[in-house]
């Protein structure tokens, strides 16, 4: 659906308290800065609209793949609290003072981190050896994860889930989180996490509302990614920044299937910077 389906937006929504948002290929631009459109151009589009929502007291909350220190980093410099790290995989208030892990059917030992298992598991190899030279560790970024193996390449989720299951390793899953910058072995590459099944983006906001009493229809949703996506059915409406679409086909079906998810006229930080114009003109914020 079209965002400029205006009436249909405010009947989804009453006035809004948290905006769940992505933050690479959503909020920010290329080279990761909130002063750059999608073009390279320097603009102050996306701060001016970050700084209406901060004025008005809506929440903000990242849900990203990024760790939990690399997201304290940006929350801190953008005025945020609140942030789900490694997709979902732990929600984090108050930049840290309380940390919910969300990761069920884990048999952890005291003192092991979510990786630490999921090394040990074999599922690693699995996938690489399924996908030969199609997918690796997405380095520098993949050392210092704690809850999730954080790769990139090119390969068929369902059939990586697949593998999985067949090797008795349902507890963990494959997740694509949408497409990345070019590097030299993969043009067109993808980030991708294994981690525990039972987490993901909309496992986060799902218990995010149950923790704080929220309801859909205070919560809105910007992502670019299948996985974003998954959020929609947690939040009363839910954006999805032009190039997701241009650059996923799939993304694009389920913003023309599912009735509250509406897709921006804008790429990157300027699509997010439409949304918080909509919001304001129907009084939502």
């Amino acid at each position: 659906m079209r965002a400029e389906n205006l009436e249909e937006i405010e009947r989804r929504l009453t006035m809004v308290k948290v905006i769940y948002t992505d933050v690479d290929g959503t909020l920010v631009g290329p080279g990761g800065s909130l002063f750059t459109d999608p073009d390279g151009t320097l603009t102050l589009k996306m701060a001016r609209a970050l700084l209406k929502v901060l004025e008005a007291g809506v929440d903000v909350f990242i849900v990203s793949g990024r760790t939990r220190e690399r997201l304290k980093a940006i929350a801190r410099i953008l005025g945020f609290r609140n942030y789900a790290a490694e997709l979902g995989s732990e929600i984090i208030y108050d930049l840290g003072s309380k940390v919910i892990h969300n990761i069920e059917g884990m048999n952890l030992r005291k003192g092991q981190q979510p990786f630490d298992w999921i090394k040990n598991s074999g599922a690693l190899d699995l996938i690489f050896e399924g996908f030969p030279g199609n997918i690796r560790h997405h380095t520098p970024f993949s050392e210092t994860s704690q809850n999730s193996a954080l790769l990139i390449g090119n390969i068929e989720v369902k059939r990586a889930n697949q593998i999985l299951r067949e090797h008795g390793l349902a507890a963990l899953r494959l997740a694509d989180n949408g497409p990345v910058a070019p590097v030299p072995d993969f043009p067109r590459p993808h980030c991708y996490h294994l981690l525990p099944a039972s987490a993901g983006k909309r496992s986060a906001v799902k218990k995010d509302k149950e923790i704080r009493g929220l309801r859909t229809e205070e919560l809105v949703g910007i992502g670019e990614s299948i996985e974003d996506i998954e959020i929609s059915s947690e939040v009363g409406v839910y954006f999805v920044v032009r190039n997701g679409a241009e650059e996923d086909a799939r993304v694009m079906r389920l913003a023309n299937e599912q009735k509250n998810v509406f897709l921006l006229d804008y790429r990157i930080g300027l699509g997010w910077a439409q949304v918080i114009d909509i919001l304001e003109r129907l009084g939502k914020i």
